[in-house]
């Protein structure tokens, strides 16, 4: 799984972060695939 965080937009990753404590890790995998493959 490869992530380019330069191609993350900075507003999306602060919703990201701000959503990642509620739903937690499985989330955060979650979350990293969706940004590769979107």
């Amino acid at each position: 799984m490869m992530i380019d965080l330069s191609l993350v937009n900075n507003q999306e990753f602060n919703v990201f972060l701000l959503l990642l404590p509620i739903f937690g890790r499985d989330f955060l995998m979650f979350g990293f695939s969706g940004v590769v493959f979107i």
